[in-house]
């Protein structure tokens, strides 16, 4: 399915981050075309073996704005860094820092729990809707 830049990630790690990707992306209503796009960024991302502010800024964010956070997120427990701003976070991308093979591992785990935190809103949403 991806790119696997020099193996740098097992297959099971690649599947379970176009498996929670596919889940983020329909939890924040994604169309076709949106997803087709956050799926090439990833590929892209995973081809150069690095986060570059191309395939994020301009692809994946653009599709699904907020794809910010679960990098900066990722990239902060991966670094064991206390915080990380977004403009730290887009210096370290400038700086070939964010290696795809550190970080997309704990990408797949916050945009899981990105996920679960949107479905839960459309459901409490659909709930309130439905009892008016």
């Amino acid at each position: 399915m991806a790119v696997n830049a020099k193996n740098q990630m097992t297959n099971q790690e690649v599947h379970e981050l176009f498996s929670a990707y596919s889940q983020y992306a329909a939890a924040y209503g994604a169309d076709e075309v949106k997803y087709q796009r956050g799926i090439m960024a990833i590929q892209q991302m995973l081809g150069k073996g690095q986060v570059m502010s191309e395939e994020l800024k301009q692809q994946l964010a653009e599709a699904l704005p907020g794809a910010y956070e679960p990098f900066i997120k990722a990239t902060q427990e991966a670094f064991g860094l206390a915080e990380l701003s977004m403009d730290q976070f887009m210096d370290m991308m400038k700086k070939g820092e964010v290696k795809t093979a550190k970080i997309m591992k704990y990408v797949a785990k916050y945009m899981n729990e990105a996920s679960a935190a949107g479905y839960e809103r459309c459901r409490s949403l659909t709930y309130w809707q439905k009892t008016d």
